[in-house]
């Protein structure tokens, strides 16, 4: 199972799921004046054909931007187009109607978690209930999962600086999630979306672009696991 991150943070956001058996999945399209999923697209040669579909988390245009545009050259939403998968929708509390997915290949037996902008999930017995059935079932599953900010210091900064990250994920809020993951299956397959990608180009020490290294050395100390923090560009494969 792969993952890749063609783009994340508030600039725009667009990933790629692979299964072992080669299906794919576009989740999110964002489209902004900073990155644009259609054309980030076409310029890598990608095609239509080559995905089952794509789900969307949310309306904001760094998310669905470009929906329209994927849809008049024939990307379906859903993944209809690929009867081995099975989506399952988390309804998460963010600033306006957002899902987070759990999509899951009965024939390679892989599953991936996508959560992305978001502060809580909805039904959290419904979401642990299902992760506790794939794991029974022998499922490799594998989380994407947005880390937006640093609590600590968001704390610190000027209330000017603070607009719009409390309807994000902080670090705080992804371990606690995580304590609880790690009852039901191993903390081994984790990707952080979000913030991750600003730190390339942001060197400021802010609360939405805490260093790269604090965090994988922050996350491993309380969690006792390795975490990959996401990049642009980059793909993970589990």
């Amino acid at each position: 199972m792969e993952f890749t991150i063609f783009h994340t943070g508030s600039g725009g956001n667009s990933f790629r799921l692979k299964f072992a058996d080669d299906v794919q999945v576009l989740l999110d399209a964002g489209k902004t004046n900073h990155y644009n999923a259609f054309n980030d697209f076409c310029t890598r040669g990608d095609r239509v054909s080559n995905y089952a579909g794509m789900l969307i988390s949310h309306a904001h245009k760094d998310h669905a931007g470009a929906v329209a545009d994927f849809e008049r050259v024939g990307m379906p939403r859903g993944v209809d187009a690929a009867p081995q998968l099975r989506v399952g929708v988390v309804p998460l509390v963010h600033d306006c109607p957002c899902n987070g997915y759990i999509i899951a290949n009965t024939a390679t037996r892989e599953a991936c978690v996508f959560l992305i902008d978001f502060t809580a999930i909805v039904s959290p017995r419904n979401f642990f209930t299902t992760l506790r059935w794939l794991v029974s079932e022998k499922y490799k599953v594998m989380f994407a999962v947005e880390l937006s900010y640093c609590e600590f210091l968001y704390k610190k900064m000027p209330i000017e600086q603070r607009v719009g990250l409390d309807r994000h994920l902080s670090d705080e809020g992804f371990i606690e999630l995580f304590k609880v993951v790690r009852h039901y299956c191993a903390l081994e397959n984790i990707v952080t979306l979000h913030a991750s990608g600003r730190e390339i180009l942001n060197k400021g020490f802010h609360a939405d672009v805490a260093p790269r290294d604090y965090l994988i050395k922050y996350l491993k100390v309380r969690l006792g696991a390795f975490i990959n923090i996401g990049q642009n560009g980059m793909t993970y494969k589990f």
